[in-house]
């Protein structure tokens, strides 16, 4: 008996029904998988304006650069509903006589987005009242001016009882 003849006797029909039968299986459960991590990943942001956005990225960039050059450093507290902004100079010094306006974005809904007016209270601190009963993720979008400077700033903020 020569070795191809062995190898046909070996290999029948449930041997190429299992193999096929497992091959499927195998790209089924891989697709079931990689679906389950796409859905438990993606946070419900929707961008219509993708492609625009993607090219404003540099925009983004820049602005954090001028704000690494200047020194400029914001942190950001949420109370109630109030928000209160700590602006810090070089050296950790208070950014005071700014122009600070803000808005709180929602990436997730239309329609949502406040405007927010802020004041100084003095040594570096800016305060501005939002809306009641908002909660989830927000994006809080800062552009501040002092003199010829200006700087933009962005931070994702949780409001409300979110996971409760």
């Amino acid at each position: 008996m020569t070795e191809s003849a062995s190898l046909m006797k070996r290999l029948t029909g449930k041997h190429v029904l299992f193999s096929l039968l497992g091959f499927f299986a195998l790209v089924i459960g891989m697709n079931a998988v990689m679906a389950t991590i796409a859905i438990r990943s993606f946070d419900g942001r929707v961008e219509p304006n993708a492609y625009r956005d993607g090219l404003a990225f540099n925009k983004r960039i820049g602005a954090a650069r001028q704000a690494a050059e200047l020194g400029w450093d914001m942190t950001a507290a949420i109370a109630a509903e109030r928000i209160t902004l700590t602006l810090l100079g070089p050296g950790g010094i208070a950014l005071s006589g700014a122009d600070v306006k803000g808005m709180l974005w929602r990436p997730t809904a239309k329609g949502m987005d406040q405007r927010l007016a802020f004041h100084s209270i003095g040594n570096g601190v800016y305060e501005a009242d939002m809306q009641s009963g908002l909660s989830g993720r927000w994006d809080l979008r800062l552009v501040v001016r002092r003199g010829d400077d200006q700087v933009t700033f962005r931070r994702e903020v949780m409001l409300g009882n979110v996971g409760r």
